[in-house]
């Protein structure tokens, strides 16, 4: 009884040249693709697994480089600046032709200058805003504050649902 998806799986590692193997980040306090908890990618390395990628930890202080077979390098919302080495790691990845997605929290602990100035080589402005979901009323007719990842209700599979509307804020000051 193979279900449309497991059909449609089997077809992609049959047509597929390579496996794709996303890379997740890991020693500045990024989010861990084994946690369950309000740090946890364990939901999107679930997916990820299920559309039969390959999925993996670089700690990018000890490889002093991203493996060859990492088609997307995931930087996942660090806790705290990024050092200088893996920023120069990063940089010599994208140049290289690799695929980065570098994610932040809002509000963040500390600063990141490295990874600002990173992202700003590219034309990319990290900035400290926060979406609101302006669908979503508190007890007056004041949309909620800011969200955050547990403030989502999940998808089976643990994926956050679509926020419908959604307005981005600038926070001043912050």
């Amino acid at each position: 009884n193979d279900s449309e998806q497991d059909i449609t799986n089997a077809l992609i590692k049959l047509t597929r040249d390579t496996k794709k193997t996303i890379c997740f980040a890991e020693g500045e306090g990024e989010r861990d693709i084994d946690a369950s908890g309000e740090r946890g990618f364990t939901g999107a390395k679930t997916s990820l697994e299920k559309a039969l990628y390959g999925v993996k930890k670089v700690l990018l202080l000890r490889e002093n480089k991203i493996p060859a077979d990492c088609t997307v390098f995931v930087v996942g919302g660090p806790e705290k600046d990024l050092l200088p080495e893996v920023i120069s790691t990063l940089r010599e990845f994208v140049k290289g032709g690799g695929k980065l997605l570098a994610i932040s929290n809002a509000p963040m602990k500390e600063d990141t200058p490295n990874l600002v100035a990173l992202l700003k080589e590219w034309n990319i402005e990290a900035g400290r805003d926060v979406v609101v979901d302006v669908s979503v009323t508190g007890d007056g007719d004041e949309p909620l504050a800011g969200l955050t990842p547990g403030d989502f209700e999940l998808t089976e599979d643990g994926i956050p649902q679509t926020v419908e509307q959604a307005t981005l804020v600038r926070l001043d000051g912050a």
